[in-house]
């Protein structure tokens, strides 16, 4: 979750205004396939609920792993995929693997 710009004008000590609201995940009920190959961020031969790119199409790797790839990312300012570097918008524009290799 990136945070916006507007934390000095709202007064917010904690550095920042959520985009979007955090969502509760229990891993535990995910997916995990080695079909695609490791996650590329923590190496997971086989990664929980994976998520690939919608531009490079290519498997990105856990979507636990992505979204922190993105906060960090975010701190960075370079909002990017972390294979083919296309720029990101305010979320990781990515998609649940098997949806993006059936499309």
């Amino acid at each position: 979750m990136c945070f916006s710009d507007q934390s000095a004008a709202n007064g917010d000590p904690a550095g920042g205004v959520p985009l979007s609201p955090k969502r509760v995940v229990h891993y535990e009920s995910m997916i995990r396939s080695d079909a695609f190959g490791k996650c590329n961020i923590c190496f997971e031969d086989e990664p929980f609920d994976p998520v690939g790119c919608i531009y490079c199409l290519q498997l990105v790797g856990c979507r636990k792993c992505v979204n922190q790839w993105y906060e960090a990312a975010c701190r960075l300012s370079r909002k990017q995929c972390p294979l083919c570097r296309h720029e990101w918008e305010d979320q990781p524009e990515v998609l649940d693997i098997f949806e993006l290799k059936l499309s």
